[in-house]
């Protein structure tokens, strides 16, 4: 259930069906939970911040699953002391073996094996009742699936010469492997070298890296390599041979984390929008949020179609992608100023109860990650709308185009206490984004880049550029969040837009360090 000044605004648009409840609100009807804690002598033993005691509840007291933040993954969790905090009149229970027990504030409650224990509240009139269930899940351990490869520092002999191609083919030895097969295929223009080099470790094992523009990149064993900057020298020892110079042979795999946007299906409370989860055992499957029930407040006879974010086939791989398109938002949008929605698809979290109040603060951008990432690469595509107009619907000059990108966060004060970046997250105003300095990592599209009214996918790679060093283990233990943000229109969040303007993405990956 709302509390009563979002009801007001909701009543106002005489369209919204945000009850969570049964029945009609009369006075002393409400029975939501709007506080969840629990308490703990040492909370960093369990959690990963002091701060994350508290349950994350948003402002609209949608949701009836209250998740605390991720426990550390080697944490012992067990019978833990919960507080909560009802609407006024309310009683709470906790079902147990299927009966109502009175919940005591304090009482022992057993969250261990991410077990989500019931509960329900009866309204202070004791005609509406609404049931919760409330759990503390357990982190996954990191998964470090980076390997190293060194092959110390290489000198091919022997290469064959013919114009300004050379290869090689043969055996060298390479300690501790011995001697093992090497391939070279390459060419040079000036002081300019590009090769292929090919070393088979063993029957099972093999490492081809490609050399271009100073830049080494390849696989190992079929997993990515990090890229390596580095010179590598050719001199011509004669007539028909040569000697290439590979320096330090020593490589590291990549973590990828893809995002196949495949698993998308209508809200279950709704039935009117998408909503997404992803697969990737490397993440958790509920990170992806857009403002589609922002958009359901002004125009809630909207079929799932009409939407800004949907899910649509024609996939980079047949399958499904993600489409993002700038609507009106009809005569409610004209009436509070906000006659655009860019579609648009973020890692966080969309609080709808804030959204009439402040959009801005309402998308909560970025979630805590255990992987650096160094690249966000994918495929897109995009159309721009007919008129770009501003705020008051005014046309504008400029032609709109649609905006990616990557932020990587610290996501604690000096103090130590929790820091979430919102939809001002690029915006170095201290006034709009006190925590700007908090951000260490940013990778984004440049608009001049952006190919349009294509039928084909673009592939795109951006590397993030970071402004300070990001230690693993602060990696591991959460203190960093990620945020990946898809907008149709660049200046959607200032409902500054062209209606129509469409970009669809698919096959995301982030490549990581670790």
């Amino acid at each position: 259930m709302m509390k009563k000044h979002l009801l007001s605004c909701l009543l106002l648009m005489a369209c919204m069906t945000f009850t969570s409840c049964i029945g009609d609100e009369p006075a002393n009807a409400e029975c939501d939970i709007e506080k969840a804690w629990v308490h703990l002598d040492n909370p960093t033993s369990i959690f990963y911040l002091r701060a994350d005691t508290l349950a994350e509840i948003l402002s609209d007291y949608a949701s009836s699953d209250i998740l605390f933040p991720l426990a550390r993954y080697n944490a012992v969790v067990g019978q833990i002391p919960l507080f909560v905090e009802t609407t006024s009149g309310s009683i709470i229970y906790q079902i147990v073996n299927g009966r109502e027990e009175r919940f005591n504030n304090g009482s022992l409650v057993d969250f261990s094996n991410d077990q989500a224990q019931r509960f329900r509240v009866h309204s202070e009139d004791g005609k509406h009742m609404r049931e919760y269930t409330i759990r503390i899940k357990q982190d996954k351990e990191p998964a470090i699936s980076t390997e190293t490869i060194d092959l110390g520092i290489l000198s091919i002999n022997g290469i064959t010469l013919s114009g300004n191609d050379f290869s090689y083919n043969g055996l060298m030895n390479i300690s501790p492997y011995g001697e093992i097969p090497v391939q070279v295929a390459g060419s040079r223009e000036g002081e300019t070298l590009t090769f292929t080099v090919t070393v088979e470790t063993s029957t099972d094992q093999s490492v081809q890296v490609t050399y271009n523009n100073g830049v080494y990149q390849g696989t190992w064993n079929g997993k990515e390599l990090l890229r390596k900057q580095q010179e590598a020298t050719f001199e011509d020892t004669g007539t028909g041979s040569a000697t290439l110079n590979l320096g330090e042979f020593v490589f590291q795999t990549a973590t990828l984390i893809h995002f196949n946007y495949e698993k998308a299906a209508l809200d279950a409370k709704t039935n009117t929008y998408f909503e997404w989860e992803e697969e990737d055992p490397l993440c958790e499957p509920d990170i992806w949020a857009t403002g589609n029930p922002g958009f359901q407040l002004s125009m809630s006879s909207a079929t799932w179609d009409m939407y800004p974010s949907i899910s649509e086939g024609g996939g980079v791989e047949g399958g499904k992608c993600v489409k993002l398109t700038t609507r009106s938002t009809g005569a409610f949008g004209e009436m509070v100023n906000m006659r655009i929605a860019a579609g648009n698809m973020f890692l966080g979290k969309f609080d709808v109860g804030n959204a009439l109040k402040d959009a801005l603060k309402a998308t909560l951008m970025g979630l805590p990650f255990s992987h650096k990432p160094l690249y966000m690469r994918g495929y897109y595509k995009f159309q721009p709308g007919a008129v770009k107009q501003d705020k008051n619907g005014q046309q504008m000059s400029e032609e709109d185009v649609c905006d990616f990108y990557c932020v990587v966060y610290k996501n604690t004060d000096a103090n130590g206490n929790k820091v979430q970046l919102d939809g001002n997250i690029l915006d170095t105003n201290p006034a709009h984004n006190p925590y700007k300095d908090n951000i260490v990592g940013i990778a984004r599209i440049k608009s001049e880049d952006i190919i349009r009214n294509s039928d084909e996918w673009t592939a795109f790679e951006l590397p993030i550029a970071y402004s300070s060093d990001v230690k693993q283990e602060d990696m591991f233990n959460r203190q960093y969040s990620v945020a990946v943000v898809f907008s149709s229109s660049i200046d959607g969040a200032y409902f500054r837009g062209a209606i129509g303007s469409t970009l669809w993405i698919d096959n995301v990956t982030l490549v990581c360090e670790y």
